[in-house]
C-alpha cells in the first residue's frame, strides 16, 4: 500500500500552492491554517490506517497553536475499518466514503464524532475541512480508493468552505492530476 514517491512530491507541491493562497486570501486576516496530508499504510495484522507523520504539511497564518495541533495530529492513526467507526474519526470516514466532509466549530462535536476533540479545543481549532485524493492514473484503471486525505483546519470559525474547496481542487488538479472529483461549488 506504499504510495510511490512522486505522489508524496506533487502532494508535497499541492500543500506548497495551497498555503500561499490560504495565505495570501484567508489565513492572513489573523486567522492561521493547518494543512496537512493524510496517507494510508497497512499494519501487520492487513489493517489500512491513515498517518500525518513524516508527510507534507504547512502552516498559513498565525500558527503557534496549529504547528502544535500538527505535532498531536501525527501521533493519531485513523483507522479506514467502517465496521470500527469509533476508530475513523474524519479522516478515516472521508477515506472511506470517499465524500469530504467539513465543519466551521469542531469544538462542538464529541469524541465520537471528532477524535482530536481535547486537542482542538486545547489548540483553538475551530474550521476543518477533509477532503478524499484520487490519482489521475487509477481513475483510468477504474480504482476508486482514494491514495490520500487532505485536511484543512483554522482557527477561525468563519471558514469560505466553497473557496476552500475551489482552491484545494485547483492545487490538487494542478499536482496530483486528476485530484478531488468533487464539484466546488456543491460540498457535500
Amino acid at each position: 500500500m506504499a504510495q510511490p514517491p512522486e505522489v508524496k512530491g506533487r502532494l508535497s507541491r499541492a500543500v506548497a500552492q495551497l498555503n500561499t493562497l490560504l495565505g495570501a486570501g484567508g489565513a492572513a486576516s489573523g486567522r492561521g491554517a493547518l494543512i496537512q496530508v493524510w496517507m494510508p499504510s497497512q499494519l501487520n495484522d492487513g489493517s489500512t490506517v491513515l498517518s500525518a507523520q513524516g508527510l507534507p504539511f504547512a502552516v498559513a497564518g498565525v500558527g503557534d497553536l496549529l504547528a502544535l495541533f500538527r505535532c498531536v495530529s501525527c501521533r493519531y492513526r485513523f483507522s479506514t475499518d467502517t465496521s470500527k467507526p469509533a476508530l475513523m474519526g474524519a479522516i478515516g470516514r472521508v477515506y472511506a466514503s470517499c465524500e469530504p466532509e467539513m465543519c466551521n466549530d469542531v469544538q462542538k462535536y464529541d469524541k465520537q464524532v471528532y477524535l482530536r476533540v481535547t486537542e482542538a479545543q486545547r489548540c483553538r481549532v475551530h474550521s476543518t475541512l477533509v477532503m478524499p485524493v484520487f490519482d489521475a492514473a487509477d481513475a483510468s484503471t477504474g480504482a476508486q480508493q482514494p491514495v490520500a486525505v487532505f485536511e484543512v483546519v483554522q482557527s477561525g470559525q468563519s471558514a469560505l468552505f466553497p473557496e476552500m474547496l475551489e482552491w484545494l481542487s485547483a492545487s490538487l488538479q494542478a499536482r496530483v492530476g486528476g485530484a478531488c472529483g468533487v464539484d466546488a461549488g456543491t460540498p457535500k
